[in-house]
């Protein structure tokens, strides 16, 4: 039997063991390819790669930003680099060939500024607040005034690595609050979406229902991708927003399926597009023909070419994931081709 001695002299000499174990031979070999690329690339004059940089088999980009995480020690989720590897990349630091912090990032205080002069540019100053798309001279403002706002809500992952804002950071933000130019809790989009539905009613078929296609972008927005949401919610289904319907958002709602101008399980919305194919036949050339080119822009909201491409396929029994047409489907479908007002193979146009 090993002695208590003993086995507490062989944990010591396996932790120091641990602890001076030579750099991998993966390691060094993606550190040697990186200064090759060096010499060959910059005269070995810095060893910054791009971050898609590959030598040979080594992936050496993705491994340098990994390396300055872990230099940086500012990743929890990942272990940081001690001995000679870290002697090794802190030499190329101090010579100025290596950075940690990226140079070209911009700071707090310069994207703050950045955002104020948008503010200025689009809304006089009276409004900061960004869509979450915005650019803005080549930076991701929407991005970064949503990450404020989570900060300022101390909903940021800190133990993740991030630091909390400065209370200069905070008191700039809160001004921007205080002043009512800047709103810490996402705008109700709701309202917004519900007036658009119902001007695109009112203009599309005469108010008589609102029951925006799938595929309708309307004004810059998807109405349809919208409208099926809430009726989900309406039924009480899944939805990739977990929040359910308020009180007079319900209200709205089900005011129209009353009167008959909103449906909520979905009816036959094939017949509801062939009737549309009709009408652009006899809006564009008296009812001569119904190929509408698959790349026509939207008509009425509805990208009606893709669809009839997609009923093409379905027709010659090119289905993929999709059903095939019921028996009262191909026979429309056949009765055009029989009258010749629908190719089967319409030539590119």
């Amino acid at each position: 039997r090993t002695s208590p001695r003993i086995r507490t002299s062989n944990a010591a000499t396996m932790a120091r063991s641990n602890a001076e174990t030579p750099v991998s031979a993966v390691w060094r070999a993606h550190y040697e390819a990186l200064l090759n690329w060096s010499s060959r690339t910059v005269g070995s004059q810095h060893v910054n790669c791009p971050k898609d940089c590959v030598v040979g088999n080594l992936p050496i980009g993705t491994w340098l930003v990994d390396q300055r995480a872990r230099m940086r020690g500012t990743d929890k989720s990942i272990a940081t680099l001690d001995g000679e590897r870290r002697a090794l990349l802190q030499a190329l630091v101090d010579d100025g060939k290596l950075w940690l912090q990226n140079p070209e990032r911009r700071s707090w205080d310069e994207v703050f500024q950045a955002w104020t002069r948008w503010a200025h540019e689009k809304h006089g100053g009276n409004d900061y607040n960004v869509r979450h798309n915005e650019t803005y001279e080549g930076i991701r403002l929407g991005t970064w005034v949503n990450l404020q706002r989570m900060r300022l809500r101390d909903k940021y992952p800190q133990e993740n690595g991030k630091t909390p804002l400065t209370a200069q950071q905070k008191a700039a933000l809160l001004e921007l609050v205080a002043q009512g130019k800047f709103r810490i809790d996402a705008v109700d989009r709701f309202p917004i979406k519900f007036d658009l539905m119902m001007k695109w009613s009112e203009e599309t078929v005469g108010g008589r229902h609102c029951n925006v296609p799938y595929d309708c972008v309307y004004e810059g927005e998807r109405l349809g991708v919208w409208l099926n949401t809430q009726r989900q919610r309406l039924r009480g289904g899944t939805t990739k927003s977990k929040s359910e319907l308020k009180a007079e958002q319900r209200e709205m709602l089900e005011k129209l399926v009353q009167e008959r101008k909103l449906w909520v399980s979905e009816p036959n919305m094939w017949d509801e597009k062939y009737n549309l194919l009709l009408q652009w036949s006899e809006d564009n050339n008296n009812g001569e023909h119904v190929n509408i080119p698959q790349a026509a822009p939207p008509y009425k909201g509805v990208q009606l070419g893709s669809w009839l491409a997609t009923q093409r396929n379905r027709f010659r029994g090119k289905l993929g994931k999709m059903k095939p047409l019921t028996p009262e489907q191909e026979l429309k479908l056949n009765e055009l081709i029989t009258q010749g007002k629908l190719k089967m193979n319409p030539l590119k146009q």
